[in-house]
């Protein structure tokens, strides 16, 4: 989410953060399933931004994103996952680069691990109706993972030369399930995009 003016400059920067409601969509659609290794997460929620690249004063930008999230449980404690998320970003000062409207539509892919409270998991689908939160740390998570977000002033580009439009991400975040269906997670994000000379995306 940030902008570079001079390519390889390490005073540009940009992280985010992000506050989003989890839900579970096999558990709602398809019930109880004490053995399943597959399940699809759906989130929805709001973001800021922050950017600070050389000789521009910092900006801060918002938006909304939508994303879904296919998981593979590796064991009782770890989950491997995908991420193909959209995130709707407030364009201020073409951060996002020149679009036609003031919100731009940042596509992004991400893969990482989830690290959960895997006994707890264990127990809660043995008992499957019952939902206890015994302690704070109960039903907790841990998240971490790295991809690419897509964004520049051509989106035709995305389709032709994706690489090109291309920009590495990085993010934490922690979560918590307060139902078998529902919870919610923060996280933050930093960037560090290629640049170019002429200041464009």
């Amino acid at each position: 989410t940030d902008f570079l003016r001079e390519e390889g400059s390490a005073k540009n920067k940009g992280a985010g953060l992000s506050a989003e409601a989890i839900f579970d969509l096999n558990y709602a659609i398809k019930g109880y399933e004490p053995e399943r290794r597959f399940w699809v997460n759906g989130l929805l929620g709001a973001s800021l931004a922050r950017h600070k690249y050389e000789g521009i004063d910092e900006v801060l930008t918002y938006g909304w994103g939508v994303a879904l999230q296919p998981n593979l449980r590796l064991n009782k404690d770890v989950s491997w996952f995908l991420e193909p998320r959209v995130d709707v970003m407030k364009n201020t000062d073409n951060v996002y680069g020149a679009t036609s409207g003031s919100w731009a539509v940042v596509p992004s892919l991400l893969t990482g691990v989830n690290i959960h409270n895997g006994s707890n998991l264990k127990t809660l689908r043995e008992r499957n109706a019952q939902f206890t939160h015994a302690t704070v740390y109960d039903h907790l998570f841990i998240e971490g993972a790295m991809g690419a977000y897509f964004s520049g002033r051509q989106y035709g580009m995305l389709f032709s030369n994706p690489l090109s439009q291309a920009r590495p991400k990085f993010y934490a975040a922690i979560g918590k399930w307060f139902t078998p269906t529902s919870g919610m997670r923060i996280w933050g994000d930093v960037n560090k995009p290629k640049g170019d000379k002429t200041g464009e995306h």
